[in-house]
C-alpha cells in the first residue's frame, strides 16, 4: 500500500464495472446461527458526493479522500473525479452493457447464481465435509462461507445487463460500492494478519513540493514506516489526481472505446468457450445442490474435487512457456495422453 490515493482512484474505475438500478443498498445478512463478522451491510452510511470538499492543496485533498475511504465512504471516490472522467466511466460501462453478448453474459450470471445458491443452502454440509474438518481452519471457513455468499449476492443484484446499460456512477458509488468495500474489509479481517480499512488513516502524507497545478507528496505506508514513496499529482478541473492516472486517462479511454466497437463480435465468438466452462462448473455444482444429507454431499464433493484435479492436470499438461527447450528442467510437461517414448520417436534429431 505505497500509493493509497492512486489505489483509491483506480478502485473507482474498477468499481464502475459493477452497476445498480438505483442508489438503494441491498440487505445481505449471515444465516441465523452463523458466528463471525456480520455481513449485514444494508445500514452503511455513505457520504453523498456533494459532501466532499475539494481542498486547494494536494496534501489536504489527499488526506480528506483517504479519511473518507477509510470510513467506507465510497461516494467520495466518485466525487474526487472530474466530471469528464465520470462521464467517461458512465459511457464505458453503459457501452459494455449494450455491446456484450447477452447469451454469454447470461451464462456467467447463471453460474454465479448456482454458486450463491450452493453457499446459501448447503453451508453446513460444506463445513462438515472431511476436507474442511481436516483443514485446521474450520472456524475461519465457517465464517467465510456466508460472507462469500453475501458478496456474490451483492454482485448478482448489481450486474444485470439492464443495470449495466443504465449505469449511473454516482448512484453506484453511493450504495453498492460501499457494500462491496465493507464486505471486503470484513472478509479480510477473517484472515490471519488481516488489516482493517481504517488503517489507511495512519498513512503519513507530507508535501515535498507544490507549484500551480503540480505537486509531489511523500506518502508513508502505515504498515511499514520505513517504506515511503514520492508520488506526483496534477490538478485536473480542480481535482488533484495521481499524475500517472491523469496522464494516461485519455489514451486508456480511447483504447477502451476501440475495444467496445468490436465487443459484440468478440463476445459472441467467446460465448461457446464460456458456455463450455460454465457448463462444466454447473454440472459439478448440480450434485452438490441435489444432495439431501451429509453422506451424499460428501460423495459429490469428492467427485468435484477429482474433476477439478483432472482439469488442472489436463490444462497443466500444455506448456505455457515456450522460452526453453523441451525436457529441460523441472518445468517440462508431457502432453496429456501421449507417452514420452512416442514424443521421442516423433521428435527430429539435432542432425536432421
Amino acid at each position: 500500500m505505497t500509493r493509497p490515493l492512486t489505489l483509491a482512484m483506480l478502485a473507482s474505475v474498477c468499481f464502475a464495472l459493477g452497476c445498480t438500478d438505483d442508489a438503494e443498498s441491498t440487505a445481505v445478512s449471515v444465516p441465523e446461527g452463523d458466528p463471525g463478522v456480520s455481513t449485514d451491510v444494508a445500514g452503511i452510511e455513505a457520504a453523498s458526493p456533494g459532501e466532499v470538499v475539494v481542498d486547494d492543496s494536494a496534501e489536504g485533498a489527499v488526506k480528506a479522500l483517504i479519511a473518507d475511504v477509510a470510513e467506507g465512504k465510497t461516494s467520495s471516490l466518485w466525487a474526487a473525479l472530474p466530471e469528464s472522467y465520470q462521464s467517461d466511466i458512465n459511457e464505458v460501462v453503459q457501452g459494455f452493457g449494450n455491446g456484450v453478448d447477452p447469451a454469454m453474459w447470461g451464462q456467467i450470471i447463471g453460474t454465479l447464481e448456482q454458486l450463491h445458491g450452493l453457499l446459501t443452502d448447503k453451508a453446513e454440509f460444506i463445513i462438515n465435509t472431511p476436507t474442511v474438518q481436516n483443514s485446521g481452519q474450520v472456524d475461519q471457513i465457517r465464517m467465510a462461507v456466508p460472507g462469500v455468499a453475501a458478496f456474490l449476492k451483492i454482485l448478482l443484484d448489481n450486474f444485470s445487463l439492464e443495470a449495466l446499460k443504465s449505469f449511473d456512477g454516482e448512484a453506484f458509488f453511493a450504495g453498492p460500492a460501499a457494500q462491496i468495500v465493507a464486505m471486503g474489509n470484513a472478509m479480510s479481517q477473517m484472515l490471519p494478519g488481516g488489516i482493517s480499512l481504517s488503517k489507511l488513516n495512519e498513512t503519513k502524507i507530507e508535501t515535498v513540493s507544490e507549484e500551480g497545478d503540480s505537486a509531489t507528496l511523500k506518502m508513508t505506508n502505515p504498515m511499514d514506516p520505513d517504506q515511503a514513496e514520492e508520488v506526483e499529482f496534477v490538478r485536473v478541473d480542480g481535482h488533484w489526481l495521481p499524475a500517472d492516472l491523469a496522464n494516461d486517462w485519455d489514451a486508456n479511454m480511447e483504447m477502451v472505446r476501440e475495444q467496445l466497437k468490436t465487443l459484440p463480435e468478440t463476445s459472441q465468438q467467446a460465448a461457446m468457450q464460456v458456455g463450455m466452462v460454465t457448463g462444466m462448473v454447473n454440472a459439478g455444482l448440480a450434485p452438490l445442490q441435489q444432495a439431501e444429507d451429509q453422506e451424499s454431499f460428501n460423495k459429490a464433493f469428492d467427485e468435484v474435487q477429482q474433476q477439478v484435479m483432472g482439469m488442472a492436470q489436463m490444462f497443466g499438461g500444455f506448456s505455457l512457456g515456450g522460452g526453453g527447450d523441451a525436457g529441460e528442467g523441472d518445468d517440462s510437461v508431457e502432453s496429456p495422453g501421449v507417452e514420452s517414448s512416442e514424443l521421442e520417436e516423433a521428435a527430429p534429431s539435432e542432425s536432421e
